[in-house]
């Protein structure tokens, strides 16, 4: 999922050479092992928790309330243990859709580019696959589209390509999941010379809806955003679409019951994490049954909450969403984690973060969200604000209610950052 954190590192260029730094962190504690695996067919076995200060990185994993069954499953002191040829750097994420493999998937993106699969049972590391290709390609979302393969959006973009094979960048790279290997690219148009910057996959019928940023080599220029749709079939693109207006748009959600989508805009951000134009933030919703993308609904940001929202939303039912505020670094607003009921358009604030020592905003301490409608009545959010996972319990009816935050793991006190099922 892209989350506010994720958002920040894209369009802030200060902050990439920050995060190169996250290699070869020493262990600040032992591992501690797979899980076993899940005895229901049809719900996710439990969460993925990626806790990280953007120098280390642990994954924990977790049921799907929050509980921790194992809290230091991988970190970035791992390398004595399990064996990786790349270790873990600080700038990691998870995939935004849950592997039919069962494997925990790792992407190790600015400074190594690598992709690496785990067994979430034994915590041995399988492979590891660079996807670097000759520059910084900037992993950014994977989806396994069958037993074998898989679609991987590389957000970097290369300035002087052409010296290796699949370098260009800005593309959505096939590999073979056996091997691993690179089988191939699926390039996308550079368009008004903004590369297109893919970053979330999204899985919507016998297609994959991909995202695209649309910002500037330098950073200076952020486009409309745009969806692109790859035929699985055929693995090519099939059709574009610009969301007018709006910019920095996230992962498009889907209804629990198949019928809708949901896409959060943010808006083009300044270099403390503050989006410029409020005009340029929205919900979105869409047709889940018609190809290229049918725009039902938009809701602007300002009649949400009067702020912009982060680029993320999940669906905790068919009428209800949960969405992050997107909040500067020095802001004179924070973090805030709201319920919209999409019947009603009535908005609840569940949380909001606490300001610095100085009375400023912290920027964004909301990560990823998780829900399992079906599954769970329970959603998550990543709160590195006070270092836990909130948590809220979803009724049939109404607006969801607090429950008592889960503290992922004490012996390191990494914040938790990213979400993802497994």
């Amino acid at each position: 999922m892209v989350t506010g954190f994720r958002k920040d590192v894209r369009n802030l260029g200060w902050l990439l050479g920050f995060l190169a730094l996250g290699c070869n962190v020493e262990s600040t504690g032992k591992d501690t092992g797979g899980v076993p695996k899940g005895t229901s067919s049809e719900c996710p076995d439990g969460l993925v928790v990626l806790m990280s200060d953007y120098l280390s990185t642990q994954i924990a994993l977790s049921e799907l309330d929050g509980e921790t069954q194992s809290e230091s499953f991988l970190s970035t002191g791992s390398t004595e243990t399990d064996g990786l040829a790349f270790p873990l750097c600080g700038d990691v994420a998870l995939p935004g859709t849950r592997p039919e493999s069962g494997l925990v998937v790792l992407l190790d993106r600015f400074g190594t580019n690598v992709v690496s699969w785990v067994d979430p049972e034994t915590a041995e590391v399988l492979a590891q696959l660079s996807v670097a290709t000759g520059f910084e390609s900037n992993p950014s979302d994977y989806l396994e589209i069958d037993e074998r393969t898989a679609l991987l959006s590389r957000w970097g973009q290369n300035a002087e390509p052409g010296r290796e094979d699949h370098d260009t960048g800005g593309d959505v790279l096939i590999l073979d999941t056996e091997e691993p290997a690179i089988t191939g690219s699926i390039e996308l148009d550079v368009i008004d010379d903004l590369p297109p910057r893919p970053s979330a996959l999204t899985r919507v019928g016998d297609e994959v809806w991909v995202t695209l940023d649309r910002v500037a080599l330098d950073y200076s220029t952020t486009g409309e955003a745009m969806v692109v749709g790859i035929s699985i079939e055929d693995l090519e693109v099939v059709w574009q679409e610009r969301i007018d207006g709006l910019k920095a748009c996230g992962r498009l959600a889907t209804s629990p019951d198949g019928t809708r989508l949901a896409l959060a805009c943010t808006g083009e951000l300044d270099e403390t994490g503050g989006a410029e134009d409020l005009d340029q933030s929205a919900l979105v919703l869409f047709d889940a049954t018609a190809s290229p993308p049918k725009e039902i609904q938009r809701i602007p940001a300002a009649d949400i909450t009067g702020e912009p929202l982060q680029s993320d939303v999940v669906f905790a039912r068919d009428d209800l969403v949960l969405l992050n505020t997107q909040s500067a670094w020095g802001g004179d607003t924070n973090n805030r984690w709201l319920a919209l009921d999409l019947e009603t358009g009535e908005t609840e604030e569940l949380l909001e973060a606490s300001p610095d020592a100085d009375g400023a905003g912290k920027g964004g301490v909301y990560g990823a969200m998780v829900c399992a409608p079906g599954c769970s009545d329970t959603c998550l959010l990543a709160d590195a604000d006070r270092g836990v996972l909130a948590r809220v319990r979803v009724p049939e009816s109404g607006m969801p209610e607090a429950i008592d935050p889960i503290t992922v793991e004490t012996r390191v006190g990494l914040p938790p950052r990213d979400l993802a099922l497994r």
